[in-house]
């Protein structure tokens, strides 16, 4: 928890304004390396669209030497015949990516050249002489870099990512935003434990504000729980009777949910930052 505290934004009482640098955690990182875990964990976009580079590409604001220049301190590898890991990355670099629509892509692979043949506009097609002997060779190369490809998202899906957020997961399988329903009554939760905009303070603050929760839900009873979330009375009642505090039910929910024990901070920071900002006055006056 302490790591995680270091995550979130300063929170200084009175005060009217407040800088510090936002990536502070991250100073002992390379730049590159920093931006890119924070991106992670802030759920932000760290570099600008690729759509934003092929403009600027084409407008000149950065040339083909600028690129050559970049992946001259890239390691290179063979992948196959005379197609290697610096050839197509600048072939992705220069040429525009091509949009396909999900319900047309498994069409365009089984019924057209699609995984025969390099893209005309790009410096991988085949340049033999003898064409059918050029034809052949571009072939290999494309399927083994389609197989290479297949192979890193088989790779990809068997290492998902354990520490992102399963209302992420929900929305993305089911088009149902978690947080739409859990924030509004979460922010209720932590206004009327802390007193800010409110006429009256939670019972049991004294407490802590886990223990002060349970109380208030215990008391309304399935009534204080916004549909969807009633459930949250036989869970509280549960942690009671097991006289959990706010750790041990903060592991059980982890356990739930499958994030193995060395994930744990980075799965703490990403729930904190979802409001960072109620995340800090706890820190605060913790």
């Amino acid at each position: 928890m302490q790591r995680a505290a270091l995550f979130l934004p300063p929170h200084v009482v009175g005060a009217p304004f407040s800088y510090e640098n936002p990536l502070r955690v991250f100073e002992d990182l390379d730049f590159e390396v920093a931006v890119m875990d924070a991106a992670r964990l802030y759920g932000a976009q760290p570099f600008l669209a690729e759509d934003a580079y092929h403009k600027a590409l084409t407008a000149g604001e950065f040339l083909s030497e600028d690129i050559d220049s970049l992946l001259a301190t890239e390691r290179n590898a063979t992948i196959a015949g005379r197609l290697d890991r610096v050839s197509l990355r600048r072939a992705m670099i220069a040429c525009i990516p091509r949009k396909f629509d999900p319900n047309t892509i498994q069409w365009i692979v089984d019924e057209t050249d699609f995984l025969l043949r390099f893209r005309e506009d790009s410096a991988l097609t085949s340049k033999e002489e003898q064409p059918s002997k050029g034809l052949q060779a571009e072939a290999v190369e494309v399927k083994s870099l389609y197989e290479a490809i297949a192979q890193r998202i088989d790779d990809a899906d068997a290492n998902s990512d354990t520490t992102s957020r399963p209302r992420d997961r929900i929305l993305a399988s089911t088009g149902i935003d978690l947080d739409a329903v859990v924030l509004p009554f979460l922010i209720h939760l932590l206004r009327s434990y802390t007193g800010i905009g409110q006429r009256w303070s939670m019972p049991g603050r004294e407490q802590g504000f886990l223990v002060a929760t349970r109380l208030w839900v215990e008391h309304e009873g399935q009534d204080a729980c916004p549909s969807g979330l009633k459930s949250l009375v036989a869970l509280f009642e549960s942690q009671s009777q097991n006289q959990y505090d706010s750790i041990e039910a903060s592991i059980q929910c982890m356990d739930a949910l499958g994030v193995p024990t060395q994930h744990w901070s980075e799965f703490i920071c990403r729930k904190l930052l979802v409001l960072p900002g109620w995340a800090s006055l706890f820190a605060y006056f913790a």
